[in-house]
């Protein structure tokens, strides 16, 4: 997955780039609103900052989500600017989410996994059949996991003799 990690600050840039790049992401920067626009287009998710040079992360936001190419790439908005309205107005846009800064690191990358995952929803589903077919040999064990409509899974084994 790229990333593209936009703020005017240096060391939060950089900050990024290392924290993100440690947990396996492929990391691009921008330091203004126009060079996050040129960039965007080849990014899976964005974290941009609000206060930016040329182009503040509000316009920036909003071109992208206006525009087909990059309307679909999750944005999280990364600020110092903390009021509700700031929130609000940010979310309007078309953010998908909105952290204030200073940030927690492992806050940002369970919010970034949270948008991460593209694949089939049945994924569940899938294990259950897999576990089922290798206990195939124990009948019993296979048949202690059931199906509750609507629900999920649920493991009922009991011993024999118990």
């Amino acid at each position: 997955m790229k990333i593209l990690a936009v703020d005017d600050d240096d060391s939060i840039r950089d900050l990024l780039t290392l924290q993100l790049r440690r947990h396996g992401y492929d990391v691009v920067t921008a330091a203004d609103g126009e060079e996050a626009l040129e960039k965007a287009p080849t990014a899976d998710f964005i974290v941009l900052d609000l206060m930016l040079p040329k182009l503040d992360g509000y316009e920036v936001c909003r071109r992208l989500k206006s525009a087909e190419k990059t309307k679909n790439i999750p944005i999280i908005m990364l600020t110092a600017k903390t009021e509700e309205i700031d929130t609000v107005l940010g979310l309007e846009l078309g953010a998908d989410d909105y952290m204030a800064k200073p940030f927690s690191m492992r806050e940002l990358l369970a919010r970034i996994w949270g948008y991460e995952y593209y694949g089939d929803t049945r994924t569940v589903d899938v294990h259950i059949r897999h576990l089922r077919s290798k206990l195939a040999s124990a009948p019993e064990i296979a048949k202690a996991i059931e199906t509750v409509r609507g629900v999920g899974y649920r493991f009922q084994y009991e011993e024999a003799g118990k």
